[in-house]
């Protein structure tokens, strides 16, 4: 199990170092105008990388047939998936956007899962995750569950609630100039790290996520009494949201465990 972690260790640090750290933006402007030698020299990154995060984590000799095969099969898969992203586009030009990048990125990591089983050579390893996944589901599906309706489901009864509270023009005020739909993403993003905080059981970065939102909503917050109530009122519902349904996931950690 511990080759095995290792392995996918080293792999996954390559492949950060080659996609992420070590790629330049002309290195990829120059893979979409389809120039060999920026592909060759982006193989050439992470073959160095591999090379580099394998004698470093992995105890398994590096020059044997396995391990280069290996190397060459994620280079190669990696060359062309890249080449697929950056040139297939109907009309021409490079796939752009999230759903294009994680759906790459989701190419190059089944890869490299599926090499490291490979190479670590584990026969346990599927009854292994099959066991953890009975063990562990109840928790997982309480997770999941809580974390669905804090994060969305509770959205949807802000939205029916503050219009209720708050006056129209006190909340056109405060959502003047704002981007289209941020103070949706906001308060999932808010919500999630609440809950996140309030399941780590650390009041500290329960505490750390309102002061900063309240930072970052100074300006807002300083254009009267109005806007101020509005911001407190969004955000202390989105903390008594968070700390209950917290509470709710704990309390049901304990019926299952």
């Amino acid at each position: 199990m511990s080759n095995l972690v290792s392995v996918l260790a080293a792999l996954l640090i390559a492949h950060a170092l080659g996609d992420f750290l070590l790629q330049r933006r002309s290195m990829i402007e120059a893979k979409r105008q389809r120039r060999v030698t920026a592909y060759l020299e982006h193989g050439l990154l992470h073959l160095g990388a591999l090379t580099l995060a394998w004698w470093l984590f992995v105890r398994m000799p590096m020059l044997q047939s396995q391990v280069l095969i290996a190397f060459a099969i994620i280079v190669v898969t990696h060359l062309v998936i890249d080449w697929i992203k950056e040139t297939t586009k109907p009309g021409g030009g490079p796939w752009i956007g999230p759903g294009p990048f994680m759906l790459d990125q989701l190419a190059h990591l089944s890869i490299i899962v599926g090499l490291t089983y490979w190479l670590a050579g584990s026969p346990r390893l599927w009854s292994m995750l099959s066991y953890n996944w009975e063990l562990y589901a109840p928790v997982a599906g309480i997770v999941l569950m809580g974390y669905l309706f804090v994060i969305f489901g509770v959205g949807y009864l802000n939205a029916s609630l503050l219009p209720k509270m708050v006056p129209t023009p006190v909340r056109e005020d405060a959502q003047s100039n704002g981007l289209d739909n941020a103070g949706l993403y906001i308060g999932w993003l808010e919500r999630f790290l609440l809950l996140t905080a309030v399941l780590m059981q650390s009041p500290a970065a329960l505490g750390l996520i309102v002061a900063a939102k309240s930072i970052f909503r100074f300006d807002d917050i300083r254009q009267g009494r109005a806007t101020t109530e509005y911001f407190l009122i969004g955000t202390l519902l989105s903390v008594s949201q968070a700390v209950l349904g917290g509470l709710l996931i704990m309390f049901l950690f304990r019926q299952v465990l």
